[in-house]
């Protein structure tokens, strides 16, 4: 008698007078966004992170590491070994960044034992770093 029906908002139901609408708990669009665009950059941060390096990204990595004057350290962290590996490039180069490029040459190359270690990866470089106390370096990485 004189009631009037309201529309839902989420279907094209009309409501009785009095009927409680009852809907799930939803998330605004744009957290649902936010979510999504967010495990999608894990997602590709983690596969970039995990992705093999080659010698053809040597100067790439040299820009991200070139402060890094630990290098003898960093290649023990990564799988070199020092005899003869960075005992030869110490002796052949006398600039640490020569030895530093030298080494991750030989790193990306997968000298001695590298792969025991996981392989040349930024994932494996973050790691080294830190171990060696180098986190700033490895931060500005991630």
């Amino acid at each position: 008698p004189g009631a009037t029906h309201e529309p839902c908002a989420c279907t094209d139901k009309l409501l009785e007078p009095g009927q409680a609408l009852l809907r799930a708990p939803t998330v605004p669009t744009n957290q649902r966004e936010e979510s999504s665009h967010s495990n999608i950059l894990d997602s590709l941060s983690s596969s970039f992170l995990d992705a093999t390096l080659d010698t053809s990204q040597l100067a790439e990595i040299f820009k991200h590491v070139y402060s890094c004057s630990r290098w003898l350290p960093l290649g023990l962290e990564l799988g070199l070994r020092l005899h003869p590996t960075l005992e030869r490039i110490k002796l052949q180069n006398h600039v640490i960044e020569d030895c530093l490029i030298a080494m991750l040459d030989a790193w990306l190359q997968r000298q001695d034992d590298v792969g025991l270690k996981g392989g040349p990866t930024y994932r494996q470089l973050i790691g080294a770093l830190r171990s060696i106390r180098e986190g700033p370096i490895a931060d500005k990485m991630e």
